[in-house]
């Protein structure tokens, strides 16, 4: 929406609609994933819940298929806090509280998709998929601490 009415104003220089317009692009392209990503990660957990009484070889896949779809969720998410973090830098007042009002929903949505990766990780069978999952959620943890403002 910001970047729809930035684009609207006559007085907005061609470099600065070139970057809106990549803006709104990316946001809108992140914002279908992320739906797609809402409804893969019910589907996974459905999947998860019926593997438990199949045994532990089915419940390793499952498990696996519920930590990409959060992991996937925090990522897109810290992609769209980077392109609000830029918008925010050339909004006013007014815009730009919307702006923060989609930083709110987007920490939200990272705050509610962190744990949820963390918690399936604690599996034993996941070790090796453990070590590296961990290590790009600390960088995503980073990434979104420095779009907060908290590094």
């Amino acid at each position: 929406m910001v970047s729809g009415i930035l684009l609207s104003r006559s007085n907005v220089r061609s470099l600065e609609r070139r970057r809106l317009q990549v803006s709104r692009k990316g946001l809108d392209r992140i914002c279908a994933r992320l739906k797609r990503l809402i409804r893969e990660d019910a589907a996974a957990y459905d999947r998860l819940v019926r593997a438990q009484r199949n045994g532990p070889r089915q419940m390793l896949r499952m498990r696996r298929g519920a930590i990409e779809c959060p992991l996937e969720i925090c990522t897109q998410v810290v992609g769209a806090m980077e392109i609000l973090h830029r918008l925010s830098k050339v909004t006013g007042p007014y815009l730009g509280s919307d702006v923060r009002a989609g930083q709110a929903l987007l920490r939200g949505a990272f705050d509610a998709a962190f744990p949820m990766v963390q918690i399936n990780l604690g599996a034993k069978d996941l070790r090796l998929l453990d070590r590296r999952v961990r290590m790009r959620l600390a960088r995503l943890q980073r990434s979104m601490e420095r779009l907060n403002g908290n590094s």
